[in-house]
C-alpha cells in the first residue's frame, strides 16, 4: 500500500512539473534592402505568450515601407516601424524599405551694387525645389535701395523696387540688389480730382530737397477752383490761390478741389414805350445767364421812325439812338423803345 501511494505521488509531481513548463515557439526576423531590424535578422525562440518587440531601422536615403507578417506578428500595425505583439505560434516578420524620393536642389547667389546688404531668410547653402526665400534690403546710411535686378526672380505679387521680395526656388538664382546715394529727394503726390486738372499733372513727381515747386489748379469749363488740400511742405501755400508755390523739404501732397460754377441769372424787361413799332425779340421779360451777350433790335411800323432807347442796368452800354442794342448782361436791366411819326400832319 505504501509503495502504491509513492507511485501516485510521483505521477502527480510529473504532471505538475510538465504543466509548468511553457512551450517554445520561433520568430524569424528579416530585413530587406535599405535597412535593418532590432533585434537583427535571425531566428529567435520565445516562450509561448511572451511579448515581443521588433523595430525597423531604415538606412540613410531609405524609408520604412511596411512589414510582411505571418503568425502572431499579424497583430502589428503594418506601417508602424515598431512592431509589438504577443507570440503564440511560430511567426515571421520582414521589414521592407524603399529609397526616399530626392528633390532637386538649387543655389541662390545674392550680390550688392552700392552700399547696403541683403538679409536672406532662411539662409541655406542649397535650397530644395519649391522652397520660398525672403530677401530684405538694408541700405547703409546715406544710401537708398533702388531696385532688384532680373525681372524673373520675384513673385507675381511683388514689385522690383520693393524692399522685401519672395523667391520661389525652381532653378539656380542670381539676384543683384542696387543701392544709390541718397541725394535728398522727395515725392510730391498730385491727386486727380473731379472738375479739373493740375500742372504738374496728377501722379507722383520727384524733386530734390529744397527745390522750388509751382503747382497750378486748372478747372474744367463750367467748374471753379475751390481750394487746395495740402500735406507736407505744400502747407506753405495759400489754400485759395490757384497757384501754389512752395519749397519742398519732405514728401508732400496736393489735391485741387473743384466745384461746379453757379451761374447767376438776370431779367431783361423789354418794352415799347410809345406806339409805332415793336422789338426783336418782341416786348416781354426775358431771363439770361450772367455774362451772356444780348442783341435787341427796334423795328418801326410803316410811317414811323425809331426815336431812341430808354435804358437801365446793363443796357446802358448801348448807343441810345441806334436801332440795334448789343450788350453783356450782368444785372437786371430794362430796355424800352420809343417811336414817332416820320412826318407830323398839319
Amino acid at each position: 500500500m505504501k509503495k502504491y501511494i509513492i507511485i501516485v505521488l510521483l505521477f502527480l509531481s510529473l504532471v505538475i512539473v510538465s504543466g509548468c513548463i511553457s512551450e517554445e515557439v520561433e520568430l524569424e526576423v528579416f530585413a530587406r534592402e535599405g535597412g535593418a531590424t532590432e533585434p537583427e535578422e535571425g531566428t529567435y525562440s520565445h516562450e509561448e505568450g511572451k511579448e515581443v518587440v521588433v523595430e525597423a531601422i531604415p538606412e540613410e536615403g531609405y524609408k520604412f515601407q511596411g512589414w510582411e507578417r505571418t503568425g502572431s506578428a499579424e497583430e502589428c500595425d503594418q506601417y508602424d516601424r515598431v512592431c509589438t505583439f504577443t507570440i503564440k505560434e511560430d511567426s515571421s516578420l520582414a521589414a521592407h524599405f524603399a529609397e526616399e524620393e530626392t528633390r532637386p536642389t538649387y543655389n541662390l547667389d545674392v550680390t550688392v551694387e552700392g552700399q547696403g546688404s541683403v538679409e536672406i531668410d532662411p539662409y541655406e547653402e542649397e535650397y530644395e525645389e519649391g522652397a520660398e526665400v525672403t530677401l530684405e534690403v538694408v541700405p547703409e546710411e546715406g544710401w537708398v535701395f533702388n531696385e532688384w535686378a532680373l525681372e524673373d526672380v520675384i513673385n507675381e505679387d511683388d514689385e522690383d523696387d520693393q524692399d522685401v521680395i519672395t523667391l520661389t526656388m525652381d532653378s539656380n538664382r542670381k539676384v543683384i540688389a542696387y543701392f544709390v546715394e541718397d541725394v535728398g529727394e522727395h515725392e510730391l503726390e498730385m491727386i486727380d480730382m473731379e472738375g479739373g486738372t493740375t500742372v504738374p499733372e496728377p501722379g507722383t513727381h520727384i524733386y530734390e530737397d529744397d527745390e522750388e515747386v509751382i503747382a497750378e489748379a486748372m478747372p474744367d469749363e463750367e467748374w471753379q477752383f475751390q481750394g487746395w488740400e495740402m500735406e507736407g511742405s505744400a502747407v506753405e501755400c495759400d489754400t485759395y490761390n490757384k497757384i501754389c508755390n512752395f519749397t519742398i523739404k519732405e514728401d508732400s501732397m496736393l489735391a485741387a478741389h473743384f466745384t461746379e460754377e453757379e451761374i447767376d441769372e438776370y431779367e431783361l424787361d423789354l418794352g415799347v414805350y410809345t406806339n409805332g413799332g415793336t422789338t426783336d425779340p418782341e416786348p416781354g421779360t426775358y431771363i439770361y445767364e450772367e455774362g451772356e451777350k444780348v442783341t435787341v433790335e427796334a423795328i418801326p411800323d410803316d410811317g414811323y421812325k425809331f426815336q431812341g432807347w430808354e435804358m437801365e442796368g446793363s443796357t446802358e452800354d448801348c448807343a441810345w439812338n441806334e436801332t440795334i442794342c448789343e450788350f453783356i448782361i450782368d444785372e437786371n436791366s430794362l430796355l424800352g423803345a420809343h417811336f414817332d411819326l416820320e412826318h407830323e400832319l398839319h
